[in-house]
C-alpha cells in the first residue's frame, strides 16, 4: 500500500514543478506556456488524494476518547421528522466513542427547565434498534417557559449541575433561535446564579460558555448550506408512495388529483415530488404564478387530456402565491378545475405529515452528519437557524 501513496507524492510534486516551470525570472523571459491539460490531470490527482479513503487507516483522523470526561446533552424540540432517532442515535454512539458523558434532555426545552429525571445519562445500549423508527425517541415538546430568562436560567442550573456543556438542538426554527438565545444569555445566566449563591464561583469558572450545535430538522429541506435537512428525504418518499398508490384508480376513472404537501416558504418538496410523479402542474412560493393562473392550468389540462391522459396530478405547496401575494390553497386549485373543466377533482393534504420510519438512505445520511457534528461540538459553536 506505500507505492500508490509515493506515486500520487510524485505527481503532486511534478504539477508542483510544472506550475512554477516556464514563470522565469523577475522581469525575465517568461519562457514556454505551460501545459494546460497536463497541470489540469495533476490537479484532479492531487484533490483525489485528499479524498479517496486508504485501506487501513480508517477512522484513523477520529482519535479515541478525544474529548475524555466532557459532558454533552442531545435533545430534540418542536415538530418530530423522520431521521430524528438516527441523529440521536449517532450523538450518543460517537459522543461515548469520543470520551464524552452523553445525556438525554426529554422532551425538548421542557425537560431542560423541568430538570429531574428528564435529564438522564445515555450508554451505548440506549439507541439500540432506533436508527429505523420514525419521530423521536427522547420525546419533544413546545416550552414558553424557555421563552422567557427565568426559564433560561433553570435550564442554565440543570445543565451546570450535571457538567453539561456542550448541547445539540435537533429542530427547526423556533428550536434553533431558542439555541441561539441561550448561548448570548449564558455569561449573564452563569453570573445571576453566582449572585444568587446558586452556584460558586469555583463551577462558574469551569463552566465560562457552552457551545452548541443545531442539526436542522426541518422535512422542507429550507436551510441554505446544508445538503438535505432531517426528514427531507423521507418526505418525498412518503409523499411518492402516496401518489402512485392513487395512479392506478385515477387512470380508470380519469380523475385528477391536488396534492398539498408543506412548504410555507420553500417549494422543494412540492417540486421534487411533482419531478417524481410526473406532475402537470406546481404551485411554489419561489416562483409564482400570474395572476391568469386559472386560466393557464385550465388550458394546460385540456392539452395533456387531449393528447390522451387520463390522470392529472398537480402539486401545491402549503405556502403557494401569486404574483399579487394572493394565497393558492389547494382547495382553490381543485375548486378552478372542478368547475371550469367539469373533471372529477379529489384533493390530498400535507402527505409529508404521515411519519412512518425513515428511508434507508436517510438514516445513513444522518449517522454521517452526526459524526461530524460530535467532532466539532466540543471545539467551537456555530449557529444554523433560522429555517
Amino acid at each position: 500500500m506505500d507505492q500508490p501513496e509515493k506515486h500520487v507524492h510524485h505527481e503532486v510534486n511534478a504539477f508542483q514543478d510544472e506550475e512554477m516551470e516556464g514563470q522565469g525570472a523577475p522581469g525575465g523571459d517568461p519562457g514556454p506556456l505551460p501545459d494546460i491539460r497536463a497541470m489540469s490531470q495533476k490537479r484532479n490527482i492531487r484533490r483525489l488524494d485528499s479524498i479517496v479513503p486508504t485501506a487501513g487507516k480508517e477512522g484513523a483522523d477520529i482519535q479515541f476518547n478525544l474529548y475524555k470526561g466532557r459532558g454533552v446533552a442531545v435533545f430534540t424540540s418542536g415538530g418530530d421528522s423522520q431521521g430524528m432517532n438516527s441523529a440521536v442515535r449517532s450523538v450518543v454512539r460517537m459522543g461515548i466513542y469520543l470520551g464524552c458523558k452523553v445525556f438525554f434532555i426529554n422532551e425538548g426545552y421542557q425537560g431542560m427547565v423541568d430538570g429531574g429525571d428528564n435529564i438522564v445519562e445515555a450508554n451505548w445500549n440506549s439507541v439500540s434498534d432506533i436508527i429505523q423508527k420514525g419521530g423521536t425517541i427522547i420525546g419533544s415538546a413546545r416550552c414558553s417557559d424557555f421563552r422567557k430568562r427565568e426559564g433560561r436560567l433553570k435550564a442554565a442550573f440543570n445543565l451546570i449541575e450535571r457538567g453539561i456543556t456542550n448541547l445539540v438542538c435537533i429542530g427547526g426554527d423556533g428550536s434553533l433561535t431558542g439555541a441561539n438565545q441561550f448561548r448570548k444569555d449564558w455569561p449573564g445566566l452563569i453570573k445571576e446564579l453566582v449572585d444568587s449563591k446558586k452556584i460558586t464561583p469555583e463551577t462558574a469558572a469551569n463552566h465560562p460558555n457552552i457551545q452548541i450545535v443545531g442539526l436542522v430538522g426541518s422535512i422542507d429541506n429550507d436551510f441554505c448550506g446544508t445538503d438535505m435537512t432531517i426528514g427531507t428525504d423521507s418526505a418525498l418518499q412518503r409523499i411518492t408512495e402516496c401518489i402512485d398508490a392513487v395512479v392506478a384508480t385515477a387512470q380508470s376513472h380519469q380523475r385528477s388529483f391536488v396534492v398539498e404537501v408543506m412548504g410555507r416558504h420553500c417549494g422543494y418538496l412540492a417540486l421534487v415530488a411533482g419531478l417524481a410523479s410526473e406532475a402537470d402542474f406546481c404551485f411554489i412560493p419561489e416562483w409564482p404564478p400570474p395572476v391568469n393562473w386559472r386560466e393557464i392550468l385550465c388550458k394546460k389540462l385540456q392539452e395533456m387530456r387531449a393528447e390522451g391522459q387520463r390522470l392529472n396530478i398537480i402539486m401545491v405547496a402549503e405556502g403557494a402565491i401569486d404574483r399579487d401575494g394572493t394565497p393558492i390553497s389547494a382547495d382553490l386549485v381543485k375548486d378552478v378545475i372542478a368547475k371550469t373543466l367539469n373533471y372529477d377533482t379529489r384533493c390530498f393534504r400535507r402527505l409529508a405529515e404521515i411519519h412512518e420510519k425513515p428511508t434507508a438512505s436517510a438514516s445513513c445520511w444522518r449517522t454521517c452528519l452526526t459524526v461530524e457534528v460530535l467532532q466539532s461540538c466540543p471545539i467551537y459553536w456555530f449557529y444554523v437557524g433560522e429555517t
